[in-house]
């Protein structure tokens, strides 16, 4: 496992360390799955054993058990930002229950969490609907919202796997900020900032895959990138009510596959964090206390 060791600033009485992590993409089948998901599970699988420092059978689950093993051996909270799963299948889920079962974690969803058979990423409304219930019962936390105050930390998880927020989520954000405690917020998707969208763009993607891109920067993304990604009014706002609230120390995020950690500024100078992909053996630990 390859970590990457971040410090970052806020008011607490001893130093808190947690283990960042993002992207597994859990590609198990077997017969009990139709034979069309067992032939992508396949097919994805060799993809991700492929692209990466981590190469051949079984790098994608070391990525996952190293991370476990880790935080049980140095007793810290797991963080996770999503697509544990590459899509659903009957053997994925089994995993997680297993693998989870004597974890300590905090998850944030991602896309492929919800997907079914395209295992592409892009999930429909409809997959969504039919295995949000599924999703949730592999986690302790609410996948939509939810909120834990640790070690004096206030760490909020919360759902913008299709690029948006919610009312609910700005309600509920502005509900814990009145603690004034210091937040940590954990999602899937970051947030857009000019230094990210041009890596994305430089590297030859067709879009940044951010939340909240400008639409005077969208004039490339194909139309389908558009519809998905241009912010709604909600999503707007709840990013204007994240960047005034003072106590937000961090954005932990993942989606974008690195093959190590990338940091970018938000406004009002709240770092974003983007962990590499956990099934190239990335991790972020993030050391959480006063900076000296």
């Amino acid at each position: 496992m390859k970590i990457t060791r971040i410090k970052i600033q806020a008011n607490l009485d001893q130093p808190v360390k947690l283990l960042h992590i993002a992207d597994t993409h859990l590609t198990l089948s077997d017969k009990r799955d139709e034979e069309k998901i067992q032939d992508l599970a396949q097919r994805r699988g060799i993809e991700f054993e492929n692209d990466g420092p981590l190469t051949g059978p079984g790098c994608v689950m070391r990525g996952l058990d190293e991370a476990l093993e880790y935080v049980q051996h140095n007793d810290e909270l797991l963080l996770y930002s999503g697509d544990l799963l590459d899509f659903i299948t009957v053997r994925n889920i089994e995993t997680v229950k297993e693998k989870f079962l004597s974890c300590d974690c905090f998850i944030a969803v991602g896309n492929h969490d919800f997907c079914s058979f395209m295992g592409v990423g892009y999930d429909s409304k409809e997959d969504r609907k039919k295995y949000w219930d599924t999703v949730q019962s592999l986690f302790l936390n609410d996948i939509g919202f939810a909120a834990r105050e640790y070690r004096g930390l206030n760490l909020i998880a919360l759902d913008n796997s299709d690029y948006q927020f919610t009312v609910a989520q700005i309600e509920l954000f502005k509900a814990e900020a009145a603690k004034n405690l210091p937040i940590l917020l954990l999602a899937h998707t970051p947030l857009f900032t000019i230094e990210l969208y041009e890596r994305q763009i430089n590297k030859g993607v067709h879009c940044a895959y951010a939340v909240g891109c400008p639409e005077a920067k969208m004039d490339i993304y194909p139309e389908y990138c558009r519809r998905e990604q241009t912010p709604t009014p909600v999503t707007l706002e709840f990013l204007d009510c994240l960047y005034r609230t003072k106590c937000v120390k961090a954005v932990l995020c993942g989606h974008m596959h690195y093959d190590d950690n990338f940091t970018t500024m938000l406004p009002n100078d709240i770092p974003q964090h983007i962990v590499g992909g956990n099934y190239k053996g990335c991790a972020n630990e993030y050391i959480v206390g006063q900076l000296h």
